[in-house]
């Protein structure tokens, strides 16, 4: 990103690599970082194939456009900015936090993030996308550092806040070490509306199996918030996979936002 000036790709490389035929080897293959002693040591092969796309390309966006072709993917990927941004995290304690790995593993409670340049401007197809769709769905996904960063430009936190779609917030099933320790599915929300807007979220959908993990995992679960006294609507549902309950199972949530969709539209 330093010497490319580019955004962050590594979003958008997970959004390609899902939306991909061949979803098991294209996420093997993007995911994929070299082990050498030399300058390769560390580097993503997806970040890097992004990046020469938006050189050939003329821009992070054409780039990002190039690779879906590549990929053949289904669906549409859009950056919510073409700008080179950085996300700047402030701990309650008074540390600064430049960069997206320092922000998700912060030492101490993130009281506020935000971007560098401060007023990005947003992609135009993504708030046309937002204005024409009949479902938003925000997450899941690690809230500082790959929700809130979109909400950080205005446009797309305006786009969201009044589209007339039906927007619902995923809350993560497992706890995030560094960026959501502590966090209920209520303070989940709390944080999204911080950075959007009251009316960003009609809808929140949460896990309601959490089984001991009996120390199989180094994640705590997110309790389900049962007393829930929020205005908002809350669905509770069993969304985690089994063999990984830190993880969500993608056809039971698939199926979940389903049923909500029907029911809430």
């Amino acid at each position: 990103r330093t010497e490319l000036g580019i955004p962050p790709p590594g979003d958008i490389r997970n959004c390609l690599a899902a939306l991909a035929d061949s979803e098991d080897v294209m996420q093997q293959l993007l995911d994929y970082r070299f082990s050498t002693n030399g300058y390769l040591d560390g580097h993503n092969l997806g970040n890097m194939l992004i990046a020469a796309l938006a050189r050939i390309g003329g821009g992070f966006d054409k780039g990002v456009e190039m690779a879906a072709e590549l990929l053949a993917i289904r669906g549409k990927v859009i950056p919510a900015t073409p700008e080179n941004v950085t996300l700047v995290g402030s701990t309650v304690s008074g540390q600064e936090l430049v960069g997206e790995s320092r922000v998700g593993t912060a030492p101490d409670r993130l009281r506020t993030v935000q971007l560098l340049p401060p007023q990005a401007q947003a992609h135009p197809d993504a708030t046309k996308a937002i204005g024409e769709a009949d479902l938003i769905v925000l997450g899941p996904g690690s809230l500082f550092t790959s929700i809130v960063p979109n909400l950080l430009v205005e446009e797309i936190a305006e786009a969201v806040s009044t589209a007339k779609a039906l927007k619902m917030y995923i809350v993560n099933v497992a706890e995030q070490p560094g960026e959501t320790d502590g966090l209920s599915a209520a303070n989940h929300l709390d944080v999204v509306r911080n950075y959007g807007s009251d009316v960003c979220v009609d809808v929140v959908i949460a896990n309601d199996n959490c089984p001991n993990l009996n120390g199989s995992s180094a994640l705590k679960l997110v309790e389900p918030d049962y007393a829930w006294s929020d205005k908002i609507a809350y669905v509770l549902a069993d969304v985690i996979d089994e063999k990984r309950p830190e993880h969500h199972d993608s056809m039971k949530l698939a199926s979940t936002i389903a049923a909500t969709y029907r029911q809430y539209r």
